[in-house]
């Protein structure tokens, strides 16, 4: 499987800002060509988030995210 920085599950956000999102699929370039080679340069990463009670859907590049850092948020506790 090609190397990745993320997990399904993982909160992240674009680089260049965005809500933030749940990663719900990691397609990487064996997924789409069978391991072979092929034009998929980058892992594709598929998010989803919420927009008021509305879930939404996109797909990035692996470069255009980034992981949300929670860590300043109340409540939240590194020991979890």
């Amino acid at each position: 499987m090609a190397k990745t920085n993320f997990q399904v599950g993982d909160i992240v956000t674009l680089k260049s800002g965005s809500p933030r999102m749940t990663i719900s699929q990691i397609m990487t370039r064996e997924q789409y060509f069978g391991g072979g080679s092929g034009e998929l340069e980058f892992n594709k990463i598929k998010v989803n988030w919420f927009v008021g009670t509305e879930v939404k859907s996109g797909e990035f590049i692996e470069p255009q995210l980034e992981k949300y850092d929670n860590s300043n948020e109340p409540g939240f506790s590194k020991n979890n």
